[in-house]
């Protein structure tokens, strides 16, 4: 048992063992470490990257997304989206069309030169204009119908007909437009 005579516990501050008399040195006494973390795809939650410069059409979407099992990551404009592609690559975006600064075409053509064949749904309370006709890109009206969407997202191949998130390793899958 440790006491207070015997010797384990000192008090006083620490020093580091390249300071210490006799002790080895190692190199510097505190050496980066790099972690990586290798995510398996059978057990990576879906990635969804959500771009809107409306706040509440943003959490709407992180709630019913989530709650799904899906991971969501969210950005404000097109340049953040684009961002955030980078660093994590999404299984699908949902994106405005109508934003400030960087638009959801804009956006959607940058996104296919850092994230190819990343599939995407795009979202307005407008009319999609002729772009999207020549793209076949699926298209949901504002306010958001969350039913279309998760038929959206079965016919990808990224949410089950009976609710929740797959786990399918490819991003190979087709979206239906929504007829609303």
């Amino acid at each position: 048992m440790f006491g207070h005579g015997s010797g384990a516990f000192r008090r006083g501050k620490a020093r580091p063992p390249h300071e210490v008399a006799g002790a080895e040195s190692h190199g510097p006494p505190f050496a980066p470490v790099r972690v990586v973390i290798h995510e398996s795809p059978a057990t990576r939650r879906r990635r969804i990257l959500v771009v809107d410069d409306d706040r509440p059409t943003r959490l709407l979407l992180r709630d019913f997304l989530e709650g799904e099992g899906f991971e969501v990551t969210q950005a404000r404009d097109g340049i953040e989206g684009l961002r955030s592609a980078r660093t994590a690559p999404p299984d699908l975006v949902v994106t405005d069309l109508r934003m400030p600064g960087l638009d959801g075409h804009g956006f959607v053509a940058r996104l296919e030169a850092c994230a190819p064949g990343v599939p995407v749904v795009l979202m307005s309370s407008e009319d999609p204009s002729s772009g999207r006709a020549q793209r076949r890109i699926p298209f949901l009206r504002k306010p958001l119908d969350l039913d279309a969407l998760s038929g959206m997202l079965a016919r990808a191949g990224l949410f089950s007909e009976s609710g929740g998130a797959t786990r399918r390793s490819s991003r190979a899958g087709r979206l239906g437009t929504s007829r609303h």
